[in-house]
């Protein structure tokens, strides 16, 4: 009997071992794409995951191309922040279509990380981490080739228990298109929402709640989250070009709810400027701290810091 129960045992935690293999990893991410040539992109897919679920690590991706056939692509880069928990990581890829029509690019990977408030009770860590983007190969004779929007602004971002929080990811589009930002919902396999999904415009308190979403800039404003804890959104973003939608892409983005006795800073009005092409623009940006005893850095990024 002994043997027996001894037996079992191992056998139980082989399973457990097993599990937590693939899990309690995920954060957040994206897939962003560049025309390269006629008919070949390349395509990158950027994941936020936890440093310390090293068993869950991954070296490769796999890829839907969204035309019935999938590559392993291989990460290419990755960065760690210890304090934050955190691992940037970078998979690129090549593909070539046959030819014109839309195609849906996804991945697929177990799991995300647990603990999320607001997806399946807090019980996330079963639910697997799925990225999609819609690309539209047309005839270049009449829309020209695109690429996709590239975020330059990460996706996992700090808010303030009872405070006003809010998020710019800071779209450029090389291409000049017009872009459309609104909410999703995160899924877990194509056209499969995460289980239990909790809306944060629903997850009311006493501070009261508003979550909002600027359609022409992106900018999330979240007036006021009470309740700490980790919180993850889609955030749906499309491509128009001359009053056609040429391709979409999805943003999972996690933002971490804290306790903060901080005040932030309040940056002064900046005004716009239209400069011409070739030439420089010269401007002061100052803020002001409660904290007096503070100090104020600042950090820019955009567009205008891209093109030469």
């Amino acid at each position: 009997m002994r043997w027996f129960m001894k037996k079992v045992f191992l056998i139980i935690t082989f399973g457990l071992c097993n599990l937590f293999a693939w899990a309690t990893h995920n954060r957040a991410g994206e897939i962003t794409y560049t025309h390269i040539t006629g008919f070949t992109y390349q395509i990158t897919i950027t994941t936020y995951t936890k440093l310390s679920q090293q068993q869950a690590d991954r070296s490769s991706l796999n890829m839907i191309w969204g035309d019935g056939t999938s590559d392993t692509i291989p990460r290419v880069n990755f960065t760690d922040n210890f304090g934050l928990d955190l691992r940037t990581n970078h998979y690129i890829g090549t593909h070539t279509y046959a030819g014109f029509g839309t195609y849906v690019l996804n991945m697929t990977d177990p799991n995300r990380m647990d603990g999320i408030t607001n997806i399946n009770g807090g019980n996330s860590v079963n639910e697997p981490f799925y990225l999609e983007d819609t690309l539209k190969i047309l005839d270049p004779a009449f829309y020209g080739y695109n690429s996709s929007p590239q975020l330059l602004s990460p996706p996992l971002d700090f808010g303030c228990s009872c405070k006003t929080y809010t998020h710019n990811p800071n779209a450029y589009d090389a291409d000049g298109d017009s872009l459309d930002f609104s909410f999703g919902t995160p899924k877990k396999a194509p056209g499969l929402p995460v289980t239990n999904y909790v809306d944060p415009n629903t997850i009311g308190g006493a501070c009261g709640i508003v979550f909002t979403i600027d359609h022409n800039t992106g900018e999330i404003t979240w007036s006021k989250p009470e309740f700490i804890g980790y919180y993850n959104i889609a955030i749906l973003i499309r491509e128009y070009r001359n009053g056609f939608e040429i391709g979409t892409m999805i943003r999972d983005m996690q933002i971490i709810v804290e306790s903060c006795t901080n005040q932030a800073p309040q940056i002064a009005n900046v005004n716009d400027t239209c400069v011409v092409a070739g030439s420089s623009l010269t401007l002061n940006v100052s803020a002001t701290d409660p904290n007096t005893t503070q100090q104020v850095n600042f950090q820019a990024n955009g567009g205008p810091f891209i093109v030469a």
